[in-house]
């Protein structure tokens, strides 16, 4: 214990050369991270990845092994951390992925590698 009281980058070599993530950046990349840490969530954005145009809830529930309220609910989720877009026509909410966001989250990833990566 005493080890880590007294700890300091000349001590330890271990000092860090940045400064640390903003926490509102942190805190949008943490519910997007949240949101595809479910297997049907990310199912979903799959299965919305592979689609041409915006589907609908009904599409997706011959594709999944879920009921239409449980995939409403993934959708919600989804669509609160704007991985999704959801467009109403008539009585029905028709979704599609939202690439730019996807795209955020996975650049993200990418510079963490990479930092990680090169030290």
């Amino acid at each position: 214990m005493d080890d880590v009281a007294t700890c300091s980058p000349t001590a330890c070599g271990c000092g860090l050369s940045i400064e640390p993530m903003d926490a509102a950046a942190a805190d949008d990349l943490a519910t997007g991270y949240k949101a595809l840490g479910d297997p049907h969530r990310v199912s979903i954005v799959h299965l919305l990845a592979e689609a041409a145009d915006a589907v609908c809830v009904v599409d997706i529930e011959r594709h999944v092994d879920l009921s239409q309220s449980t995939i409403s609910y993934h959708l919600k989720t989804l669509l609160d951390a704007g991985i999704v877009s959801r467009e109403t026509r008539g009585r029905w909410s028709f979704y599609r992925l939202r690439p730019e966001r996807l795209g955020r989250l996975g650049a993200a990833l990418e510079v963490m590698a990479s930092e990680t990566i090169a030290t």
